[in-house]
């Protein structure tokens, strides 16, 4: 049990990967916790017999109305200690101590600013004689149009992002020659700086510890061993290794620098050649975090007691034993990944074999630990691993949002599966109505764009007048095609006009510029999520509008069917945009002002 006079950490957010892992330790310390969840999220810590679990607003959906309640909450509490587990929490985190003075486990001020831009870091970093990624600035088409060396990776400079309210970041790309960077369509946007940086090829590394009052109290060290993508991303299984004293100086120097306080991570990344180069610094607790608890190096706990103890020095256990950890969710989709194959597009990599990876994986060797376990609290890993498989095989796929190979459509079709229920649960207890009312633009997404997403657009158009945006797309890659001559023709007996349709595929642009999005299945919304993530608090189907519960939830699509089916269509989506017509005007007439 925890003492009445130990404050209470709130960490965010629950979805983070190392929540679970972050949670325990501190819970394990005596220290009480509570852990904010976006709404519309299903962390695996919200099925913890210890988790208390508060839902706040998505700050992809409302950066300002996510930041007022987190204040909010902040004063519930005596003097509460706040730790962020992601790169947006800090942005909102470092935000909040504008107007309140909060006591945060994890970067502020100026080092939160460092660990929002790889920018800053760059130059930090090569100051203090790391080898850094040549890095250029990516700020219009004409700076990308002038890059002559290849592969290169061109992403975010900053973490984190607010547009229109909607916090978040944008994605990375990777061009493998001049053909493809002529053919990427890259616009600048003014919101979202980019960098290029050279692809580099090798196997990424960590350092990972603690400072307290100017000094690093807590080293470690691990390598990856397996990343969920082959082609890149966060690791599936990774081992415990002692860094270089080298490369320890360098780090020190690189932290002390800056004043740092607290976790830290620095990720490397060591080339076929055997060198290693800064890739990023990361201030929070880091996703591979369960290693080093497993070895003993309890570092959530150590950070927040050292904030309560002004002399408190961890006890940092020496020779722990190599020890392999990994996250079951991640490689099973790393044997997807192996199985699909490299993808179109994808930058020449060392691919792996199946029958490599499933000895790989088999073998007897090493001690081995498990991301997310716990004997005595086992449903948050059982919730972990099906989260992490419904979320994530979407992205199985040979680029873009479309996808092409046996894993990537069985990745598509248990991620549908997964968000029907949701969007039944959704419809069954009520849509989310001020979303829907407070919304002045709306997206319509379909497959195709030539039917369904076509029609609710020329539909809802007259019916709202001036004032609002509505817009339409599909998931095919091919734009500027007519519409379904079939369609055309039924619409035209109700009154809608299809004629000079031109189809238009889903962009960055068409999604930002939403207030919300209604897709017509379920698959259409799994695809968008795991391409925008950060639309998921709004985005529904179409068919949840349906005033009869019992009736159809997805809106098919009638390519290809007899008339028939082009006209039941027709009838369920102009039933559903009626709908959604009345909730727009209704917040028309509630906002518009008294004369």
């Amino acid at each position: 049990m925890h003492s009445a006079s130990t404050p209470t950490v709130i960490i965010l957010f629950a979805d983070a990967l190392a929540a679970p892992e972050v949670h325990w330790s501190l819970v394990d310390a005596g220290i009480p916790v509570v852990a904010l969840a976006r709404r519309g999220t299903r962390p695996a810590l919200r099925r913890s017999r210890h988790a208390r679990v508060v839902e706040v607003t998505n700050p992809a959906s409302s950066a300002s109305r996510c930041l007022a309640e987190l204040e909010a909450l902040v004063r519930r509490f005596e003097d509460p200690i706040v730790m962020p587990l992601d790169d947006l929490a800090i942005w909102l985190v470092h935000r909040l101590r504008e107007s309140l003075p909060v006591r945060v486990c994890g970067p502020t001020d100026a080092n939160a600013a460092l660990t929002l831009d790889k920018r800053l870091q760059m130059e930090a970093a090569a100051r203090a004689g790391f080898s850094v990624p040549e890095t250029i600035a990516v700020d219009s088409a004409a700076d990308l149009a002038r890059v002559e060396r290849f592969p290169i990776i061109v992403k975010p400079a900053l973490a984190a992002r607010v547009e229109r309210d909607a916090l978040g970041r944008g994605r990375a790309f990777a061009l493998a020659n001049s053909t493809q960077r002529d053919q990427s369509g890259f616009v600048a946007d003014p919101q979202e700086p980019m960098i290029g940086q050279p692809h580099i090829a090798g196997v990424g590394e960590g350092i990972f510890g603690l400072v307290l009052s100017g000094k690093v109290v807590a080293w470690s060290g691990h390598r990856r061993v397996r990343m969920m993508n082959p082609a890149g991303s966060g690791s599936s299984a990774c081992i415990n290794i002692a860094p270089e004293a080298r490369t320890l100086a360098v780090a020190e120097r690189f932290l002390l620098a800056m004043n740092w306080q607290g976790l830290f991570m620095i990720e490397l990344l060591r080339d076929t050649d055997g060198r290693l180069w800064f890739m990023e610094l990361n201030g929070r607790p880091w996703g591979s975090i369960a290693l080093a608890l497993r070895t003993g190096l309890d570092y959530p706990a150590w950070a927040v007691r050292a904030m309560l103890d002004p002399v408190f020095e961890p006890i940092v256990p020496s020779n722990a034993p190599t020890l392999l950890c990994r996250h079951v969710g991640r490689e099973i989709l790393h044997l997807a990944f192996v199985a699909r194959g490299p993808g179109r597009g994808a930058l020449k990599t060392q691919w792996p074999t199946l029958s490599g990876t499933l000895r790989s994986m088999l073998a007897p060797g090493r001690p081995q630990a498990i991301y997310n376990w716990r004997w005595n609290d086992p449903l948050v890993f059982f919730a972990d691993l099906a989260g992490s498989i419904g979320q994530l095989l979407p992205r199985i796929k040979s680029g873009g949002v479309s996808g092409s190979g046996i894993a990537s459509r069985i990745g598509r079709r248990l991620a549908a599966i997964a968000e029907r229920q949701r969007q039944r649960a959704l419809r069954a207890r009520g849509l989310p109505l001020p979303v829907i009312q407070q919304a002045r633009s709306v997206l319509f997404l379909c497959y195709g764009n030539i039917n369904r997403s076509a029609l609710a657009e020329r539909y809802l158009r007259p019916l709202l007048g001036d004032g609002y945006t509505v817009m339409s797309c599909g998931l095919h890659r091919h734009a500027q095609r007519a519409a379904d001559p079939q369609m055309v023709a039924v619409a035209r007996d109700s009154g809608v006009d299809l004629d000079n349709w031109s189809s238009r595929t889903i962009s960055a642009e068409l999604v930002r510029a939403a207030d919300v999005i209604f897709a017509m299945e379920a698959v259409h919304l799994s695809r968008l999520f795991a391409g925008y993530p950060e639309t998921r608090d709004r985005a529904f189907l179409l068919g949840s509008l349906n005033a009869t519960p019992d009736g159809p939830l997805e809106i098919q699509d009638p390519f290809g069917k007899p008339r028939a089916a082009y006209e039941r269509c027709l009838r369920e989506v102009v039933a559903a945009t009626s709908t959604l017509a009345r909730h727009l005007a209704t917040s028309s007439l509630l906002t518009e002002p008294k004369r």
